[in-house]
């Protein structure tokens, strides 16, 4: 029979917990590691809930970050499944109280999740901007980085994985808004086809293999590209665009084509180059953390 000592010990070591944690539910277990164990995940549960609470009382940060992912780019696809090749991205800003908190890992990895999986689920023709009030919070969370052993159950959703974050990190987190774009891919090279660009400014390093960009600044680009068969000269044109629409910021479609193109000839505009590369802008999001 294990120590009351040993018992804190595994008990702190399993669920990374305090000591004043592990003694409650020793004590709730009446010192039986099976009650202990489910003693402590309903103590967890509970105090996190209430950590959770009083940071929500303290109302929207303003530090965050700004998430962006391109799950497909769009460009055409003649084999697989057609569903499976839907041009898929998004944008989401998700708002904490410090700058601290905002470069935590715990914190970026929530934003990182919750961009992938908001945008997976997404279902759009185009862009849409999607209620974050609504039963979308109540949606499986799915994890971004597909190396990363899973750390929350696949029975997590979206707002557990915000009140837990909260409970870890002490502040409130607020999901402040989320853009989507879904879009079936054209088939045919030689047709017109919608092609999706993102560029973070300041980007920070990405430390693990999520396909979502984090930053306080970022675009997500939505062009229509035509007379082209190489993928990578589109999306650099892509990354190009969507780094003008970052660097200059801009109210309309007229005013982004009118900007005189960075890095371009002299008196080159946007739309003039967009013209050379048989291309045009059809929208863009172009957010910032302040």
């Amino acid at each position: 029979m294990s120590s009351k000592t040993e018992l804190v010990k595994l008990l702190r070591n399993t669920y990374n917990c305090s000591i004043t944690q592990a003694m409650a539910a020793l004590k709730d277990g009446n010192y039986d590691l099976t009650s202990s164990k489910k003693a402590i995940e309903t103590i967890l549960e509970r105090d996190s809930t209430k950590k959770a609470e009083k940071a929500l009382n303290r109302g929207v940060g303003s530090e965050g970050l700004i998430g962006t992912i391109i799950l497909n780019n769009g460009f055409p696809i003649t084999t697989g499944v057609p569903a499976l090749n839907r041009a898929r991205g998004g944008i989401l800003q998700v708002n904490c109280e410090t700058d601290f908190v905002a470069r935590t890992t715990n914190f970026k990895q929530l934003v990182q999740d919750v961009s992938h999986t908001l945008a997976f689920l997404n279902e759009s023709n185009g862009f849409k901007d999607i209620d974050l009030n609504g039963d979308i919070l109540s949606a499986p969370l799915i994890q971004s980085n597909p190396d990363s052993t899973p750390s929350t159950s696949s029975n997590t959703s979206i707002k557990d994985a915000i009140t837990q974050t909260i409970a870890n990190v002490g502040e409130n987190i607020t999901l402040q808004r989320f853009s989507g774009f879904s879009l079936n891919p054209a088939t045919d090279k030689s047709s017109p086809f919608r092609l999706l660009g993102q560029f973070t400014h300041n980007k920070l390093q990405n430390e693990s293999n999520s396909p979502v960009e984090l930053g306080t600044l970022a675009g997500l680009i939505d062009l229509e590209v035509s007379n082209t068969s190489n993928e990578s000269t589109a999306s650099s044109l892509a990354k190009k665009i969507a780094r003008q629409s970052v660097a200059i910021p801009s109210e309309t479609l007229e005013d982004f084509n009118s900007q005189e193109l960075l890095g371009g000839a002299e008196g080159e505009s946007v739309l003039d180059h967009l013209k050379s590369m048989d291309a045009k802008i059809l929208d863009f999001k172009r957010w910032s953390i302040k």
